[in-house]
């Protein structure tokens, strides 16, 4: 395991934070929301050209879960929202959407059992993509395709700025690179990789209404040399002073460098039939 990739226990620990976090946020709680149904409709946009019926499609549901949307998009396929923020509104005996609570490092699948994975603003909760791409590859059938939205560098760099002129302790996680990105897929067996980004704009009522929908979206830093404790009101108003991205409203505006990138599981052998889901481990 690469320094600061988190363990499975880790990894639930800032799960459930941001659950927390999520259940307490004040503001402007739409504004997250907004983010995550933007980059599920762009996401969507670049799966149309792709020629796909599949049978079976797992969302990686870590926080922008779409389950609904998929179904919409693919009728007569099987859903599974998996992941820490699994749960759907039309879940149910008689729908075709599951929801299963699971790590994406440990997805309670069979190998080869899925045709396709989406995942909307889910790999950035990991400083190595690497474990997670490889256990999508596990549960790939060979000619299934992942698909996915992510957070590059460029995001929040006026927040990050910002932050700089206030101490010089993280705030941020960091983002990976799309080429990064590209070539662990790659390296995980991956084919016909495509990356590519844009930039958008989000805007927030003020500071502190930003920096809570970023905690619940998961972007905080989990490094263990984080400031310590809730941030002082001295340094939260420092930072108001400090941010640059204000707009004339007394709004304020953040950058979003949204990655796309899907790739094939190569064919390559017969596939051998196998029960959808295994059971939970």
């Amino acid at each position: 395991m690469n320094e600061g990739q988190p363990s499975l226990t880790e990894f639930r620990r800032r799960a459930a934070l941001a659950r927390s976090r999520l259940a307490r946020r004040r503001g402007d709680p739409a504004a997250a929301e907004r983010l995550c149904a933007e980059t599920g409709e762009r996401l969507f946009d670049h799966l149309d050209p792709v020629r796909l019926e599949p049978r079976w499609v797992v969302d990686l549901a870590m926080q922008c879960g779409f389950a609904g949307r998929l179904s919409e998009r693919f009728p007569a396929s099987r859903i599974l929202s998996c992941g820490y923020f699994p749960g759907s509104p039309e879940t149910g005996p008689a729908s075709p959407i599951q929801a299963v609570a699971a790590s994406p490092l440990a997805l309670p699948l069979a190998a080869e059992s899925t045709d396709l994975v989406a995942s909307n603003l889910g790999l950035f909760w990991f400083s190595d993509s690497g474990p997670v791409l490889g256990e999508i590859r596990r549960v790939l059938r060979p000619g299934g395709l992942i698909a996915f939205t992510t957070l590059g560098p460029g995001t929040l760099a006026e927040l990050r700025r910002s932050w700089e002129r206030v101490d010089d302790r993280s705030h941020i996680i960091d983002f990976i690179d799309m080429h990064d990105i590209g070539d662990t897929m790659v390296k995980a067996g991956f084919a016909d990789v495509v990356m590519d980004a844009e930039r958008i704009s989000v805007t927030w009522p003020d500071v502190p209404a930003l920096l809570r929908d970023l905690r619940g979206l998961g972007t905080g830093n989990p490094l263990p040399d984080r400031p310590p404790g809730l941030t002082t009101p001295r340094r939260l108003r420092a930072l108001v002073d400090a941010y640059e991205g204000r707009l004339p409203s007394g709004r304020v505006t953040a950058t979003v460098e949204l990655v796309h990138g899907h790739g094939w599981k190569p064919e390559g052998r017969a596939e051998v039939p196998l029960e959808a889901f295994a059971r939970p481990r």
